[in-house]
């Protein structure tokens, strides 16, 4: 568990983590930024992980900082042969989020997994830019980001599949849903796939839309106060996301931390 804390006032902070998986290796690290303390911050982090062949990586961020707080982020992993590498990304708090990811898949059979649940209200603005580099055959990648807009909050999305000649027999799935709360809200959206190689298996999607109705009249009709029945439903929507985070106290933690956010948007 690598813990980001901030402290102190006009605070700047340039943390750098290298996580090296050597073949066959396994491990779960957990990073998270929180603040004790401060009216204003900036934190620019950079990660490296380097997955060795067969190895096994797991990787849960949660930025969780105070409401004038800005966070950028960036993330770069490396697949080995037969590798995998899998990422949570959870910002529930801040002023501006910038997360930028990039994975390369360079090994034979390697596999990149990437999910994400954002929450926003007030004036908070988080920008996800994801960007999988599919360079050898026979990989797979998976990319499931899904948010929350209310108030006058932002959230962009902007993720992009490259698929190189070499890669034959890709398969690569990217999909982004979105539920919009407020008419001040904004919700920016790009997915994208460049293919070079002619046997692949690829789609992406995009999503944004308000609560379904007919779901929302179901609980309704059965005695539940409409800001029950939208915490419920939004709650049921970031699981599908959260659900993917293996270690089971990380997790609860950030179920937690959504939830507190979906109680405030139901308000």
């Amino acid at each position: 568990h690598i813990l980001h804390l901030t402290e102190g006032e006009l605070v700047s902070s340039q943390p750098r983590n290298l996580i090296v998986a050597e073949a066959n290796s396994s491990v779960k690290v957990v990073t998270t930024y929180e603040t004790l303390s401060s009216e204003s911050s900036f934190t620019n982090a950079v990660t490296e992980v380097f997955v060795g062949d067969g190895a096994n990586v797991s990787l849960d961020k949660i930025q969780n900082e105070h409401d004038k707080a800005y966070n950028v982020s960036f993330e770069q992993a490396n697949v080995g042969k037969d590798g995998t590498f899998t990422i949570n990304t959870i910002p529930v708090g801040g002023k501006l989020i910038r997360n930028n990811l990039n994975i390369t898949l360079e090994g034979k059979g390697s596999e990149g997994n990437l999910y994400g649940v954002v929450c926003v209200n007030g004036k908070m603005h988080v920008d996800n830019q994801t960007f999988v580099d599919h360079m050898a055959p026979n990989c797979d990648s998976n990319e499931f980001y899904k948010s929350v807009v209310n108030d006058k909050a932002v959230n962009v999305f902007n993720g992009k599949i490259m698929v190189r000649k070499p890669a034959q027999k890709t398969n690569a799935f990217q999909r982004n849903a979105n539920i919009l709360q407020s008419d001040e809200g904004k919700i920016y959206a790009k997915p994208q796939l460049e293919i070079y190689a002619d046997d692949v298996k690829c789609s992406h999607g995009c999503t944004i839309g308000q609560f379904d109705k007919e779901a929302l009249f179901y609980l309704r009709a059965r005695g539940i106060k409409e800001d029950t029945a939208k915490k419920v439903l939004m709650e049921a929507f970031a699981d599908e996301v959260l659900n993917n985070i293996q270690l089971e106290p990380v997790k609860e933690y950030a179920k937690s931390l959504i939830h507190k956010n979906f109680s405030s948007l139901a308000e």
